[in-house]
């Protein structure tokens, strides 16, 4: 498998560096290798959840961050408990999969309010989970209320794809008291004022 470079969404990476305090806790949903992972800790984050879906990465955040204070979740964060099926598309960048949730699948979907029960809630998170943003919105109302910022990629042909949209999402995340800030690309700042 292609992983992406160090350097991959050098925006990503400069608007947690500027969200981030010390002391935060900071959620990396879509963890990858931990790029954005290592970004808050350099920032002072006092904790790291890292979520990952795919197992062989997730086994690598754990290897890479033994001696940091990241927590590893080895699964996907959804709007409900479930079994998900993992996809690794021709059309996605390198190492990158999409989850879709379906009976007898073998990665785990978690609801990231049941999360917040184990690790706390997360005071800045960033969320790039190939289309299923939706999905884990809505299962994140508590979660959310305490979150001071999001940086979310909303793409809407893979959040159609996975039964949402751009519309929906951004319905959500404002009834959840952010506010859009700006974009670059198909990643967005959402913050509470």
């Amino acid at each position: 498998m292609n992983l992406l470079p160090e350097d991959h969404d050098p925006h990503i990476q400069a608007l947690i560096g500027t969200m981030v305090r010390p002391g935060d806790v900071f959620y990396d949903i879509g963890a990858h290798t931990g790029m954005m992972t290592k970004v808050a800790l350099d920032h002072g984050a006092a904790l790291v959840v890292a979520i990952e879906p795919q197992h062989d990465l997730a086994q690598g955040l754990k290897d890479r961050f033994t001696n940091a204070p990241v927590r590893v979740v080895d699964g996907a964060v959804w709007d409900t408990y479930g079994w998900g099926e993992i996809t690794f598309p021709h059309d996605t960048e390198a190492g990158q999969a999409e989850v879709y949730g379906r009976d007898g699948g073998t990665v785990p979907l978690i609801p990231l309010d049941i999360l917040t029960l184990f690790f706390g809630y997360p005071n800045v998170m960033k969320v790039d989970i190939q289309g299923s943003e939706g999905r884990m919105l809505k299962g994140a109302s508590r979660s959310l209320s305490q979150c001071r910022a999001i940086i979310v990629e909303l793409y809407d042909p893979l959040l159609i794809k996975h039964e949402s949209s751009q519309a929906e999402c951004e319905k959500l995340l404002l009834s959840y008291g952010f506010s859009f800030v700006g974009s670059y690309s198909n990643d967005y700042l959402w913050v509470k004022v």
